[in-house]
């Protein structure tokens, strides 16, 4: 075992023999020196002690600009160093380099390749650990979250609800609580009804909001031609959401066409009860159409819409602002 005195701090260092005529680095100071060659070939329990004329190859100065040396020993050193790969060198994990040659540049090049991989996977941790992260807060904040929505239907459809059979009926809440969403979501009603097609029939019709003159057109369905699209459009400009809205004179209107769907649309779903479900299956009685249903807005989740749809064969959706407004503009 071979001491040597730091030449910065003296600090008495250990080193095994088999690195005498080497180099090391104080862990205390930082500062590179060389180890005496003259202990080479020592016998294993002996041990030979320099407390001078060592020479300092690199002195760590704590108050330097942290330039380097140009030779990237130090750093690689101090990487190595605090990974805790720095071998059996010097007692105390006190970082050694062997003598140079061809065993001592197989060490060094193992020991670039074991750091550079232990780089790269703390590399790979953070990026994971930022992304889980950002996600997290985004569900935190109430931002979108990055999870993928549900496809839209390419064929006859409400904001990706499927529309099958030849005939359907839209039933559109205009109440106060609609207010926000009302123009989103008649715009939808207009894509919907051009999604149909000229050999199905639709008709729109409003919640009562004191009124049910409002929809087109009155008496019964009409063919999904781009006349009868326009002339829609024309007669539901002026509608507008206001007061206290009720389905039942709109739903009775409905049924009595006997359309294959019946689309139910409002953003006042989480208020609707079971009583306002029963009711309207009460009104269905035995007939055979289907009722969609969608809670549109901020709204949140609709028991009473979801088991009006679920009862009727229906399909029940929540469509965001976002979503509404993207599928209204498509």
């Amino acid at each position: 075992m071979i001491r040597i005195a730091c030449t910065n701090c003296k600090t008495v260092l250990s080193i095994d023999d088999a690195f005498a005529g080497g180099v090391c680095r104080c862990q205390h100071c930082g500062t590179i020196q060389t180890v005496p060659a003259k202990a080479r070939g020592a016998s294993a329990a002996s041990t030979t002690t320099v407390t001078a004329g060592s020479k300092a190859l690199f002195q760590h100065n704590p108050k330097s600009d942290g330039a380097s040396s140009g030779t990237g020993l130090d750093e690689l050193a101090g990487i190595v160093a605090s990974s805790g790969l720095s071998g059996s060198g010097l007692r105390s994990r006190r970082l050694t380099t062997p003598a140079s040659g061809p065993g001592s540049r197989r060490n060094r090049a193992a020991i670039f390749i074991t750091v550079a991989a232990v780089i790269i996977a703390l590399l790979g941790v953070i990026a994971w650990l930022s992304m889980h992260h950002g996600t997290a807060n985004a569900s935190a904040n109430g931002a979108p979250s990055l999870l993928p929505t549900a496809p839209i239907a390419t064929g006859p459809n409400f904001c990706g609800v499927s529309i099958t059979g030849s005939s359907v009926i839209y039933l559109l809440d205009r109440g106060s609580g609609n207010r926000e969403i009302f123009a989103a979501m008649t715009d939808a009603t207009l894509k919907s009804i051009a999604s149909l097609g000229p050999d199905r029939k639709f008709q729109i019709l409003f919640w009562s909001n004191g009124s049910d003159e409002a929809g087109y057109p009155q008496g019964s369905t009409t063919y999904a031609t781009t006349e009868n699209i326009e002339a829609a459009k024309l007669a539901i400009r002026d509608v507008s959401a206001f007061g206290a809205s009720d389905i039942k004179s709109a739903m009775q209107k409905a049924l009595s066409n006997t359309p294959d769907v019946i689309v139910i649309a409002t953003a006042k779903g989480p208020l609707l009860d079971d009583s306002w479900t029963g009711d309207l299956l009460n009104m269905r009685g035995s007939s055979s159409t289907k009722i969609d249903t969608l809670s549109l807005g901020s709204a949140s989740s609709s028991d009473a819409l979801k088991n009006l749809a679920a009862k009727t064969g229906g399909e029940y959706r929540e469509v965001g602002d976002a979503d509404l407004r993207s599928f209204a503009g498509s």
